[in-house]
């Protein structure tokens, strides 16, 4: 690198190319049109409301600080530092300025433009990453570049990353509109999402006076999985050949625990379309192997169907013909989950160790052993049938009943996932007021099954008792009630809407205030329930049956007018017997006519 010092300028001339020497200085002044930007300069963007500022200071006081240039051909300059300067005194018009002409090699004036960028008192990050950018790209290694600039790795890696944003987004983030935490997520996604990224919320920014983007973490968040909740196996190589297992891979935030410790703990994946395609590749074999081994007769989606699942149902033709339900429709049957003592085993801070807790875990299993006695019984009821459920990522054989019953929701939280959330520190409050609402449901049904268990011993003690004659012989009121419950079950449904209407106007809330309002009927109303079933049933009408000669007699006992309607009848008969007569003697008078004449 050579240096032009005072001795080795000539006096003051002009030149053919009109490049002015000054004799008292180390600088020329050169024409501005003739000095061209440097190919090396990483820096695109400027600030340009403060690069006008600075060009009307230039356009004052001129250029005080000479730039540097080299000669790359006759009469022509390339610029080595000083391009906010040179690009000030075109903005303010100048037609020449002091520049020093030195030599130097393409390296050289790489290393020379760094330099000055990364020694500026507060260098943009863009132009940090930019710098840091190039230096790798010129055969340095991490280590080396971290050296070079006195940085940790970690700072370093994450300059990096800002250099991977799109051009766009580079643009955005100088603009002020994105933080350095937000592009340098946005640099850890692919060029893909950062460009749909881009698309979908910064198009046409700069037309807007105050652009804002408003959540930016959580559309970043869209493009992020995390890998211990993928579907998948995520050590898997062979879901995907092509791309090999996500351990190791450059989008998984947990290979980066060399230069970030914190992240070890972590997994997430930063590579939407490699992510997706996988989820896609694991469902379809997870479908096809439980269709090969279980041979299901029905399709069971639940409340939210993942999109790589939609898909799967066109190109599939193996699933087109199957029964489909929604979960709602039937009782789908739910293996329980077996708790183990490493779900009860938390870190006591009064001990200083790990502790399990006993009782919990001992309740626990108690609780898995009574659902799993339930889930069994359950399977092994008539019309179970083998189903595929399908509900957000989850994919299995289940055993299903086309029967609904009311059931306890069937996506709600498992004690074994709560437990173990409270052990990794990683417990949310909506899944522990899920798991308080599980608790609850739980002893809602436990109640409930208690209510069932008292009814059937009561039931068996009740028929046994009855047969062997061990009960009361005299008509109680509760046995009266229960004439009344026989007659309004008796009801066909049109006649039982009528009932209702007229008898239980408010309805009833459940069996007991049922019980209570048959109790309270008065003479007026069981007169007309019993009718009423009487009178439904369609053997009243026909006279040969039991229930119209009761009808017949209630019908007098009420009131009803019964000779009348006879007398009626009557009329009818001798009517129609008069007729019989005449055509009976018409009949035989003729027999009487055909056996004359064979005489």
């Amino acid at each position: 690198m050579k240096t032009v010092t005072k001795k080795a300028v000539v006096r003051a001339t002009q030149s053919a190319t009109g490049e002015v020497q000054n004799e008292e200085a180390d600088y020329v002044v050169l024409p501005v049109d003739k000095i061209d930007f440097s190919p090396f300069n990483y820096r695109k963007f400027y600030d340009p409301m403060a690069l006008e500022d600075f060009a009307s200071q230039v356009a004052i006081r001129g250029i005080l600080s000479p730039v540097i240039v080299r000669n790359v051909e006759e009469g022509r300059y390339q610029l080595v530092a000083g391009e906010r300067r040179l690009r000030a005194a075109q903005i303010a018009g100048l037609k020449t300025m002091p520049a020093r002409i030195l030599e130097f090699t393409d390296n050289e004036v790489l290393e020379i433009q760094l330099v000055e960028n990364l020694q500026r008192e507060t260098p943009h990050p863009l132009h940090e990453s930019q710098a840091i950018q190039l230096l790798q790209q010129s055969g340095k290694t991490l280590d080396e570049v971290a050296r070079i600039l006195g940085k940790p790795k970690g700072f370093i890696y994450n300059r990096l990353k800002l250099a991977e944003l799109v051009e766009p987004l580079q643009e955005v983030y100088f603009a002020g509109k994105l933080t350095l935490s937000e592009a340098t997520e946005l640099g850890s996604l692919p060029t893909d999402a950062q460009q749909d990224f881009f698309l979908e919320h910064c198009k046409g920014w700069k037309q807007e006076k105050h652009f804002s983007i408003g959540n930016t973490k959580y559309y970043i968040s869209r493009h992020k999985y995390d890998l211990k909740n993928a579907p998948f196996n995520t050590r898997d190589k062979k879901l995907l050949p092509d791309v090999g297992a996500c351990t190791g891979c450059p989008f998984n935030s947990a290979s980066l625990k060399e230069l970030f410790p914190d992240l070890a703990k972590q997994a997430v994946c930063s590579n939407k379309t490699c992510f997706k395609n996988k989820c896609h590749a694991d469902a379809e074999a997870k479908i096809r192997s439980v269709l090969e081994t279980n041979k299901p007769e029905a399709l069971i989606f639940g409340y939210c169907v993942s999109d790589e699942i939609q898909s799967l149902m066109d190109t599939m033709p193996e699933i087109a013909t199957i029964t489909r339900y929604s979960q709602d429709d039937v009782q789908v049957m739910y293996e329980p989950v077996q708790p183990t003592k490493e779900d009860y085993t938390s870190y006591s801070k009064e001990k200083g160790r790990e502790v399990m807790m006993r009782d919990r875990y001992s309740a626990a299993l108690r609780e898995y052993k009574e659902d799993m006695a339930a889930y069994r019984q359950q399977v092994g009821a008539k019309g179970t049938q083998k189903g595929l459920l399908l509900r957000n990522e989850k994919i299995a054989a289940v055993f299903y009943n086309p029967l609904k019953r009311n059931t306890a929701t069937a996506n709600q939280v498992t004690a074994k996932e709560v437990q173990q959330a409270i052990r990794e520190n990683t417990a949310t409050k909506d899944l522990l007021t899920a798991e308080i609402e599980r608790l609850k449901n739980r002893e809602n049904r436990s109640k409930e099954l208690d209510s069932e268990k008292i009814q059937v011993k009561l039931h068996e003690q009740f028929c046994q008792h009855l047969q062997e004659g061990k009960l009361k012989p005299a008509l109680t009121k509760a046995d009266m009630v229960g004439l009344r419950l026989i007659a309004f079950n008796s009801l066909n449904y049109s006649n039982r809407t009528l009932a209702e209407k007229k008898l239980f106007p408010k309805g009833c809330k459940d069996n007991v205030n049922f019980y209570e309002k048959l109790v309270g009927l008065t003479n007026e109303q069981v007169a007309y329930l019993i009718r009423t079933v009487i009178s439904g049933s369609g053997e009243s009408k026909s006279p040969l049956q039991n229930h119209a000669f009761c009808l017949y007699k209630m019908a007098g006992d009420a009131g009803l007018d019964i000779k009348s309607i006879e007398a009626e009848q009557v009329a009818v008969a001798e009517r129609r017997e008069e007729r019989l007569k005449e055509r009976v003697k018409d009949l035989q008078e003729r027999i009487k006519k055909i056996s004359n004449k064979k005489k």
